[in-house]
């Protein structure tokens, strides 16, 4: 628990944006735990559950921080220098860039289902249907439009930068560190 809210401080991170983000993914995480305990219903699963919701909650907690004090370039140039398959740090990389509009055009999507149908409360199956496809049709568009806007600026496949970054005293005494931690916390 210490090793999140030293990283919080250093990382001079909002606490609010990362339990923001966390409460989205928490349902999930409890209707894996719930599904758990329905099959299994005795005193070592409820400790089990329990153990395994602590772990999901700080793996998502890590995983926010990480991403929130790394950079998603810094990741992308680490992945392509750890010989990572070009093909899937590029999928890494767009998928981080472009989520944001795709939520965007979801969300535009149903607020022109709302405005059309004022007195329904939920969407029935054909309409979602309809609305699915009509999100991936404009998703392939923006797609094309995306490939053909990187083709014209000289994009082939690779990211270019300028900076070759060393490993410093510091980053070695990190690691270290880390390392040290994570073996406590696995055998205890």
């Amino acid at each position: 628990m210490a090793c999140p809210i030293i990283l919080f401080i250093i990382g001079k991170i909002p606490v609010k944006l990362i339990f923001g983000r966390l409460i989205l993914i928490l349902p999930v995480i409890i209707g894996v735990i719930g599904v758990n305990l329905i099959i299994d219903f005795s005193y070592n699963q409820m400790i089990l559950s329990l153990l395994l919701f602590f772990k999901c909650v700080f793996s998502v907690v890590i995983t926010l921080l990480f991403i929130t004090t790394t950079g998603m370039n810094n990741i992308t140039r680490t992945l392509r220098r750890l010989k990572v398959p070009k093909i899937l740090v590029i999928q890494i990389s767009m998928l981080y860039r472009y989520i944001v509009l795709m939520m965007e055009e979801a969300y535009k999507i149903k607020c022109a289902y709302e405005l059309r149908t004022l007195d329904k409360k939920s969407m029935d199956i054909k309409n979602f249907g309809q609305i699915m496809a009509h999100m991936l049709l404009r998703s392939i568009a923006r797609a094309e439009d995306i490939y053909k806007a990187m083709k014209l600026r000289g994009f082939e496949g690779e990211y270019y930068t300028n900076t070759e970054e060393k490993l410093k005293v510091a980053d070695y005494m990190y690691l270290g560190i880390f390392i040290g931690i994570f073996s406590c916390t696995i055998h205890f």
